[in-house]
């Protein structure tokens, strides 16, 4: 069962590479075609689940914070500490997005139609980082409770003032963003992503999986989120999703099949080999958070992407799916 490995934007690539239609036309590169079969079935259904339910909560939260933010804007003195309240429903909607996000390598790059079924409206794939809603919401949020620290003056009150609409204008575009996603992955709508395309063909939809899981451990988090400046959140909640996905299981679909139980009937030693370092990477990125500063953490948790990476390959060749390299 071939598959691109992922590149750095989910863009059509000029690179020669199999589309996962063909590959799903190949269910004797399974090295147990009837259970696998049924196996994959279960694991592709426990992934969309657990997407569609993040997706969801995603919105929910992000619709709670946009509702403050827009009664704050009216009202800055009597909405004021609603607004405090619903920081939890953004760094909420943030962590729910997290388990999300490697949905947007599930396309095949070279369909257009794929592409726009399975929005990328924060730029996960995009080549350069963008400063998305997430980001400039947090901006806002961080500048108000700078302005607010202390005494405030007139030059202060017009600051603040300013930036609620501001605020308001940007939580409206986060949750149009999480929207768009959690669209993708609502059950039983026949033209949406999850349907359309992911449950179509559970076979695939594993190759779907690995691809998503390579992009995240080999590419997102290394290239963006451990570069520069470490940001806590977007490190340990990108290496939870890696293990919630993998195992596809969350705290709200504790009783999910993942690729885990697939490559462990094919290969045990290889698929505790995957969980292991899946979990090591998320040790790191644990210590990582409470020493952001750390060059040797940093370093350490670097390398234990590189065998998450290297370990998911293997993982993926061990239940017959191939990876291709994409020459850009």
């Amino acid at each position: 069962m071939p598959l691109p490995r992922p590149s750095p934007t989910p863009t059509p690539s000029p690179s020669p590479i199999v589309s996962l239609t063909e590959a799903a036309s190949e269910p004797a590169a399974l090295s147990a075609p009837s259970t696998a079969t049924t196996l994959s079935e279960q694991v592709a259904r426990a992934n969309a689940d657990l997407i569609t339910s993040a997706s969801a909560d995603a919105v929910d939260q992000a619709t709670k914070f946009e509702k403050a933010a827009r009664q704050v804007a009216v009202a800055p003195v009597s909405a004021s500490a609603d607004l405090s309240a619903a920081v939890e429903s953004l760094a909420q909607a943030k962590r729910s997005y997290q388990n999300v996000e490697a949905a947007v390598f599930y396309v095949d790059p070279e369909s257009t139609d794929e592409l726009a079924a399975q929005p990328d409206p924060l730029g996960a794939g995009a080549e350069q980082s963008t400063a998305d809603a997430f980001a400039e919401v947090n901006r806002r949020v961080e500048k108000l409770a700078r302005l607010t620290n202390g005494e405030m003056d007139e030059a202060k009150l017009r600051e603040v003032l300013t930036t609620l609409p501001e605020l308001a204008g940007w939580s409206e575009r986060l949750r149009a963003d999480m929207q768009a996603i959690a669209e993708a992955w609502t059950p039983g709508a026949a033209e949406n992503f999850r349907e359309r395309y992911f449950l179509a063909s559970p076979d695939a939809a594993m190759a779907r999986i690995f691809q998503g899981l390579l992009a995240q451990s080999g590419d997102v988090l290394p290239r963006r989120w451990l570069q520069g400046e470490i940001a806590a959140d977007e490190v340990t909640g990108r290496t939870d999703a890696l293990r919630n996905l993998y195992l596809g299981i969350s705290e709200t679909h504790p009783g999910g099949k993942g690729l885990h139980d697939l490559v462990f009937a094919a290969a045990p030693a290889q698929a505790m080999a995957t969980h292991g370092a899946i979990a090591q990477a998320a040790a790191l990125a644990d210590a990582l958070a409470l020493a952001p500063t750390n060059e040797e953490t940093r370093r350490q948790l670097l390398v234990a992407l590189e065998n998450v990476t290297r370990q998911l390959e293997l993982s993926a060749a061990a239940v017959g799916i191939r990876i291709i390299d994409v020459v850009e």
